[in-house]
């Protein structure tokens, strides 16, 4: 065994500063080279997951690079000097072994800075991890957390998003699922509300490595089909999406213009016990059985709770000017709506309509939308958030599937005669989506 030491030397930017990467999220963040060298720094936490991990565990992929070449380097040179001083054996140039070349690091100045005040220190981060809050690195406290206050208008936007991504991944077929899930992901990582809400699931549920271990999947698979734990299921699901992906980017480096998927997937597919056949096929039944029940459903019962909290709050500030047989006024004589019981009556005006028939005709499309909404409602429970959801989804299909009424609802919340849907958390929804399609 050769045994020795070597040093290898990693630069810092301007600032002092050196890059170190999340060995799980794989997201970069950076610390004063003076803080990382600490003797009394044994453990870092990534200040965007939270997790926890060894010095050393944080080192970027192209010191870890560094380090093999240099390593290697190491070893050759050892045993070439063993060679040369061997007289039985023939020192050419031929026989020795060659070095490998080393690589050249570098910094980018591409972080900002975020100041520690629990620890009196600095990081660097990216500019969305500044803006929605970061986990301080050296104690683990989300001390610099920032509460967005998201507007139910920008609820209902990310809630159009995610289901239009989440559809696109349930329903595309493969091979072409690895960019949809790549799509998903980045959404989820880019929108605070989501990000925030699913960190803090991964946080209580670090599965890491263990995802490439069949037993340890198939216990815990087992466990998420058997028991209701919200906390474990996103964790679960949202750490194999973020492995698959790192699997399809390592893939399609070494091999541009394929398109690569299902290395973890395949590994969960086998802990299920389904049977090798029709990728498709095999695909759509995970879905099924595991994407949907208990991730995706799961933010969106998340989103239409946030909804029908902001819903509450809108309809008490609307109870104070809405009452039984109240009128709203219009500016410049354009009209009024009469509203009877949250319901428009016929006849009623819409201001800024101008045009008689279209006014009556964008009426009549909240009315029929109301009157869908409350058979849907009358023929499907509503007691539970996600049972609310599902209400909701079946009005935006039946809606969808018709593109005459499609485009009334379009043209209706365009003219505004849709807003006294937004009082309900499911009418909520649904013109959350209607709004949604004419972007």
């Amino acid at each position: 065994m050769i045994e020795g030491s070597f040093k290898i030397s990693i630069p810092s930017d301007d600032d002092g500063f050196i890059s170190l990467q999340c060995s799980f999220c794989s997201d970069r963040f950076k610390l004063t080279a003076e803080e990382f060298e600490a003797d009394e720094l044994t453990h870092i936490f990534c200040p965007y997951c939270g997790l926890q991990n060894e010095r050393n565990g944080f080192l970027t992929d192209e010191v870890r690079e560094q380090i093999h070449i240099v390593g290697v380097n190491y070893a050759k040179s050892m045993f070439n000097d063993w060679l040369k001083k061997n007289k039985y054996i023939s020192s050419k140039s031929g026989t020795l072994f060659k070095k490998e070349e080393e690589k050249v690091l570098f910094e980018t100045q591409d972080l900002e800075i975020v100041d520690l005040s629990c620890c009196k220190s600095m990081v660097k981060v990216n500019a969305l991890a500044k803006e929605i809050g970061i986990y301080c690195p050296l104690c683990g406290l989300a001390r610099m957390e920032i509460e967005k206050n998201t507007s139910i208008q920008e609820l209902k936007n990310i809630s159009y998003q995610f289901r239009t991504k989440a559809n696109n991944f349930l329903q595309l077929g493969y091979p072409f699922l690895g960019n949809e899930l790549i799509a998903l992901i980045n959404f989820i990582d880019k929108t605070p509300i989501l990000h925030k809400f699913i960190q803090e699931k991964v946080n209580c549920w670090n599965y890491q490595d263990k995802l490439k271990n069949e037993e340890f999947l198939k216990s815990l698979l087992d466990s998420i089909l058997r028991e209701a734990n919200e906390e474990k299921e996103i964790s679960f699901v949202y750490q194999l999406f973020k492995k698959e992906i790192l699997f399809i980017n390592e893939s399609f480096n070494n091999n541009p213009g394929y398109n690569y998927f299902n290395r973890y997937f395949k590994l969960a597919f086998n802990s299920l016990g389904y049977t090798p056949g029709n990728q498709k096929i095999t695909i759509d039944k995970f879905n099924k059985d595991i994407i949907k029940p208990h991730f995706i459903d799961h933010i969106q019962s998340y989103l239409m709770e946030l909804m029908n909290k902001k819903g509450q709050k809108i309809e008490k500030n609307l109870e104070r000017t809405i009452n039984t047989q109240n009128y709203y006024e219009q500016n410049k004589s354009q009209g009024i709506a009469n509203i009877n019981n949250s319901n428009i009556s016929e006849g009623g005006k819409v201001a800024g309509i101008y045009n008689e028939a279209e006014q009556q005709d964008l009426a009549k499309a909240a009315e029929e939308i109301q009157n869908l909404l409350k058979q849907l409602e009358e023929s499907n429970p509503t007691n539970t958030t996600a049972e609310k959801m599902k209400v909701a989804t079946l009005a935006i299909e039946q809606i969808e599937s018709d593109p005459t009424w499609k485009q009334r609802a379009i043209n209706a919340v365009k003219g505004g005669t849709l807003k006294i849907l937004e009082t309900n958390p499911i009418g909520a929804f649904v013109v959350g989506a209607i709004e949604g399609w004419t972007k």
